[in-house]
């Protein structure tokens, strides 16, 4: 009888190996990995239902302004918005016109690499500019972050004492607020103040000055090495480009086009 049973029992784990084999046992799963698998997938499901239901709404598939419950737009259907533009509204897009919106708009540009003495080169729009090196000033001197001021002054090739532009921002832009206020050593904003600057640097510049300076012919590009796929236009495209290069929201140099 012992034989038999033993003889038995051989065979129960000869069954036991095979269907091992065949059938090998899965890994134990943490239950961190576990937890975290279903809450990704509670999100998805409900991710998933919102896009349905914002699609159904507007009777067409799902794109991204649809899917964030936050835009005006969710969950309306075309035409359903009680908010039509009218010119002033459209021309507040457009950069340079004094509208109440900010304008961005995408530019085309990449590094290339350096020039044989090892400034950085870039091209924007198909046409390659070599980066120079925007002057912020010495404290020593009575002035520091004039980069932007020197790096527009590069490009429009002027030769112009910085302090004297310093002090014309800030009897304008004294007691502005935010970004746009100006005080003797504070980073000057592209947008706020590039308009003031071109005046400015065509009226003190050492050389031919000008009094009247027609904003309507320059248009300033700004990039950003933040951010290399974008850039700021402000201004008509067709128009005198200037060029700067943004890093870290506070240094400016100037891209130079190359001929």
């Amino acid at each position: 009888m012992y034989v038999a049973w033993r003889s038995v029992g051989r065979q129960i784990q000869s069954v036991l190996k095979l269907i091992a084999t065949r059938h090998p046992p899965r890994p134990q799963v943490p239950l961190r990995l576990q937890l975290l698998y279903r809450v990704r997938s509670n999100t998805m499901v409900a991710r998933k239902e919102r896009r349905a239901k914002a699609a159904e709404a507007v009777g067409k598939r799902p794109t991204w302004i649809t899917w964030t419950p936050v835009v005006l737009f969710f969950g309306r259907e075309r035409g359903a918005l009680p908010w039509a533009p009218n010119p002033q509204d459209i021309r507040d897009t457009e950069s340079g016109t004094g509208g109440s919106l900010p304008h961005y708009r995408q530019v085309v540009w990449n590094f290339v690499g350096c020039n044989p003495y090892g400034a950085r080169e870039l091209r924007l729009d198909g046409k390659f500019y070599s980066v120079g090196h925007g002057d912020p000033g010495f404290a020593r001197d009575g002035e520091s972050n004039n980069c932007l001021i020197d790096s527009l002054r590069q490009c429009l090739n002027l030769l112009v004492d910085r302090k004297r532009v310093r002090a014309d921002l800030i009897a304008l832009f004294g007691n502005a607020n935010g970004r746009a206020k100006v005080t003797l050593n504070s980073f000057l904003d592209l947008d706020s103040h590039w308009q003031t600057i071109v005046v400015s640097l065509f009226r003190h510049t050492l050389c031919n000055p000008i009094a009247n300076v027609q904003l309507d012919n320059f248009c300033v590009i700004g990039l950003f090495t933040d951010d290399p796929d974008h850039g700021v236009v402000l201004g008509d495209r067709s128009k005198r480009r200037l060029v700067v290069l943004n890093t870290s929201d506070a240094h400016f140099d100037p891209c130079l086009l190359k001929h």
